[in-house]
């Protein structure tokens, strides 16, 4: 594995991770700034380095950059079913996407490119966020999954 910008104490699952062909170190900064800014979804604040904590949920999650592998993951404590992670995820995606995407500077200066790297990722982020089946049924079966069946 790459060197990774941040050490994180959140131990739990990707919701996604984002392989972009370069990602530079100042991502991580900026990332930090965006998250001290608030990242503008309610309930959400930093609480160090790349990290956020959602209240009233306690749902946790990291940021983690990979310089030298050119990724971006998010990783949480808890996914499945999980309104405030999903809205989070979809924040930090646009943040992303805008910043690949920026006319602002060349591709090879942007913080990451390119900008399809977020798009590929986008529907696994939700699908991991997505509300898990209630009721008698024990399945694992996901809104996704009913979502998909409905188009077959």
């Amino acid at each position: 594995a790459g060197e990774t910008e941040s050490a994180s104490s959140v131990d739990g699952s990707a919701v996604f991770v984002a392989s972009f062909s370069h990602v530079k170190s100042s991502l991580s900064t900026f990332l930090k700034f965006w998250l001290m800014g608030g990242c503008g979804v309610d309930g959400w604040s930093g609480t160090g380095e790349l990290e956020a904590k959602h209240m009233p949920s306690g749902t946790a999650a990291s940021i983690r950059v990979d310089v030298e592998e050119g990724t971006v993951a998010l990783v949480a404590s808890s996914a499945g079913g999980n309104q405030p992670l999903g809205e989070y995820s979809t924040a930090l995606l646009d943040e992303l996407h805008a910043l690949a995407s920026t006319e602002e500077a060349a591709p090879a200066d942007r913080l990451c490119f390119p900008p399809e790297a977020v798009d590929s990722v986008r529907l696994a982020a939700w699908a991991a966020c997505a509300p898990q089946a209630q009721g008698g049924n024990t399945s694992p079966e996901t809104e996704f999954d009913r979502f998909l069946k409905s188009l077959k």
